[in-house]
């Protein structure tokens, strides 16, 4: 199975369903069109569309998406970061506009803490060899037990009934990896990818601020080898 995973800059997601292949360029105006699936991040500043993943997280194999608002306020946490999920299916509408201040995504993820910022990086992949493809997000500006901005990377196993809120600093977690040190920001990239051929997805995630011995913020990445739970 394919992941698409994207970074970018807005507040404001737009799905293009293109249904014919052609070899001749297209053009899209977005100043007059909003595409054929859109929608917009809740409240000022959120910057929803930070971070954007997808893959069949309910396994009824159809792709879901999920969208990373990583300085959004979940439950009063200033830039504690909210992660969106939507299920794809195959009845979506053509010209479908969603506007999170008044509608609800399929289930929600909260960051722990203010400046936690969850959602700067999401990521899917098969972790675990089952029917489901499974959730890593990360808050790079999380602190814990005292070790400043250490960042964590938060692991969601994929299921049928996944809905409603998960609040990760209330611990609706299925796994967490916590950064090694003050200021190393564990979790500003995310990768799941099988690096072995076991048919188990790996975890890659990345620590740019991370030093070793004398070489400061000469950065780390981290690899967890996918298995069975």
């Amino acid at each position: 199975m394919r992941y698409y995973c994207k970074i970018i800059l807005n507040t404001f997601v737009i799905v293009l369903f293109l249904t014919e292949i052609s070899t001749a360029a297209k053009k899209f105006d977005l100043s007059n069109w909003h595409g054929n699936f859109s929608v917009v991040g809740k409240t000022p500043y959120d910057y929803f569309g930070y971070s954007i993943c997808s893959g069949d997280i309910n396994g009824d194999d159809i792709d879901d998406i999920i969208i990373g608002a990583y300085y959004a306020d979940p439950m009063g946490r200033n830039g504690g970061g909210i992660v969106y999920g939507f299920f794809g299916n195959s009845t979506f509408s053509q010209d479908t506009f969603l506007n999170l201040s008044a509608s609800n995504a399929d289930f929600t993820i909260y960051g722990p803490s203010n400046n936690s910022q969850l959602g700067r990086s999401v990521a899917i992949g098969n972790f675990n060899n089952d029917i489901y493809d499974d959730i890593i997000i990360s808050a790079p500006y999380h602190s814990e037990n005292g070790i400043q901005s250490r960042g964590a990377v938060y692991i969601l196993n994929g299921s049928s009934t996944i809905s409603g809120i998960y609040d990760m600093g209330a611990g609706s977690y299925d796994g967490i990896i916590l950064g090694e040190k003050a200021d190393d920001q564990i979790g500003f990239s995310l990768l799941s990818i099988d690096i072995n051929n076991d048919s188990y997805d790996e975890i890659l995630v990345g620590a740019p601020y991370a030093d070793y011995e004398y070489n400061l913020n000469c950065g780390k990445v981290y690899v967890f080898w996918g298995q069975a739970q």
